[in-house]
C-alpha cells in the first residue's frame, strides 16, 4: 500500500459501525492498519464483526456498546481511551415521510441524531484529541457522513434533508473553528447506498427513480463510501478540510 494512504499507528472511532456504512468503513480502516472502535447499541453484532475484523485483517480492534445520544455515557467510554486520531460520525437515520405527516416526536428524534448527536460528542472528542501530546502534528481529522440530500431535495425526505444540510453547514463552520488546532473536519455525502436501513424501502419503484437520477446507473455500495473515508483519513488528504465530497454517481452533476 502507498503510504499515502496507509492508516497505520492511528486510532479511529466510528458512531453507527455495527452495520452498513459504519461497519465497512471499520473493515477498510483495519485494512489500512487502523485500531478501530466501533461504537454501537447492539452488542451481539459489534462483537461478531470486531472479532471477525480482528481475525482477518490481524487487527486489534474493540467494540464500544453505547447510545450515542447519552452523552454522559458517551464521555464517559470514551475518556478510558488513550489516543484518538480519526472520529467518524457515521451514525444516523431517515424518516421518509412527506412534510404534512413528520411528528413532532419523530422530528425531535432525527434531529436528536443526526444533527445534535453529532455536535455534542464531536465536542468531546475534538476536547480529548488536543490533550495528546503533539496532537498539532499527527493529522487528525472528523470525518462527517452526510448525503446528497446534504445538497438538495427530494420527495418525502424534507426532515431528513434538513438534518443533512445541517450536517455540510456544521462541517464548514467545524473546520474553521478547528483550523489553528491543525485537525481536518470534511464530509461525505452518499447517494442511496444498498445499506440494510435502505433495504427497508427499496421498492422497485423506488429504484427506478433512483436510479435514473443517477449518471453511472446503479445504487451506491457500502465500499464507494467507506474508499472515500480511508482517503480523506489518511495523509494523502492532508490539505484538504472544510469539505464535502459527493460520492453520488453523479447525481448532482445535472
Amino acid at each position: 500500500m502507498n503510504k499515502n494512504f496507509s492508516l497505520n499507528k492511528k486510532v479511529a472511532l466510528i458512531t453507527g459501525s455495527s452495520s452498513g456504512i459504519g461497519a465497512e468503513i471499520a473493515k477498510e480502516f483495519s485494512k489500512a492498519g487502523a485500531k478501530v472502535y466501533l461504537i454501537a447499541r447492539n452488542e451481539k453484532k459489534l462483537k461478531a464483526l470486531t472479532i471477525k475484523l480482528n481475525k482477518k485483517y490481524n487487527a486489534n480492534n474493540r467494540f464500544i456498546v453505547c447510545d450515542i445520544n447519552n452523552y454522559e455515557e458517551f464521555k464517559r467510554k470514551i475518556l478510558k481511551i488513550k489516543n484518538i486520531d480519526i472520529y467518524v460520525n457515521n451514525a444516523g437515520m431517515n424518516i421518509p415521510k412527506h412534510f404534512f405527516n413528520i411528528k413532532i416526536s419523530e422530528l425531535d428524534e432525527i434531529i436528536n441524531l443526526n444533527m445534535k448527536s453529532m455536535f455534542v460528542t464531536t465536542q468531546i472528542i475534538v476536547r480529548k484529541m488536543i490533550k495528546m501530546k503533539n496532537y498539532k502534528k499527527k493529522n487528525l481529522n472528523i470525518i462527517n457522513i452526510s448525503s446528497t440530500l446534504g445538497h438538495v431535495g427530494s420527495l418525502n425526505r424534507t426532515a431528513y434533508s434538513m438534518t443533512k444540510f445541517g450536517v455540510e453547514g456544521f462541517t464548514k463552520s467545524l473546520a474553521v473553528d478547528l483550523a489553528n488546532y491543525n485537525i481536518r473536519v470534511n464530509a461525505i455525502a452518499p447517494t442511496a447506498i444498498l445499506t440494510p436501513m435502505l433495504k427497508k424501502y427499496l421498492t422497485k419503484d423506488f429504484r427506478k427513480k433512483t436510479v435514473s437520477n443517477i449518471l453511472m446507473k446503479r445504487i451506491g455500495s457500502v465500499d464507494d463510501v467507506a474508499s472515500t473515508a480511508v482517503f480523506l483519513a489518511s495523509n494523502a488528504a492532508k490539505f484538504i478540510t472544510g469539505t464535502s465530497i459527493l460520492v453520488d454517481g453523479g447525481w448532482t452533476a445535472k
